[in-house]
């Protein structure tokens, strides 16, 4: 995506996803409530970017959305491309896999020790919270609306808090 140059929407991905946050049916889920709470404060984050800090992002990616090829690997599902903050992809990739499996998960490790992400891990933490409570925070808000899989929802609502947590001291 680094070589596209059309205009594409700002922060695309992220505001389709707060739309669907925002949309939320009431519940008194604490988790639920404890994620809000920190994406609040991420989404004032995200929202302090300027256009000149964002890269064409393909937005949603992941092993599912890649077919393999005569010439190798090709992306598909091209719904969410949007300029996002760098490393985008790399946190979209990795962001179910880390929180299910854990911190060493091998796809997690081979973006940890890419270059440009150790050199700069609290770029990278922050995307990493952000898709990762984006994710669990649509998938909840789509769950309770009847359009999504409550169990996954709520697997990943109860690992979201401490996989957090740990961020601070694993990467930040």
């Amino acid at each position: 995506m680094a070589s596209f140059h059309e205009e594409l929407p700002v922060l695309g991905v992220w505001d389709k996803s707060h739309q669907i946050i925002q949309a939320m049916p009431v519940h008194d889920n604490p988790r639920i409530s404890r994620a809000l709470e920190t994406y609040r404060s991420v989404d004032e984050r995200m929202r302090r970017f300027r256009p000149e800090e964002l890269v064409p992002a393909h937005g949603d990616s992941h092993a599912r959305n890649l077919l393999p090829g005569p010439d190798g690997w090709r992306w598909t599902d091209f719904e969410d491309v949007s300029r996002m903050p760098r490393y985008w992809d790399y946190a979209s990739f990795v962001a179910n896999l880390a929180l299910f499996r854990g911190w060493e998960e091998p796809f997690l490790q081979a973006v940890l020790n890419r270059p440009e992400i150790a050199a700069d891990r609290e770029s990278f933490g922050f995307i990493l919270r952000a898709r990762i409570l984006v994710s669990t925070l649509c998938n909840a808000a789509l769950a309770l609306e009847g359009h999504g899989d409550w169990s996954f929802a709520e697997r990943q609502l109860e690992l979201c808090g401490g996989f957090l947590q740990q961020m601070r001291q694993r990467i930040i």
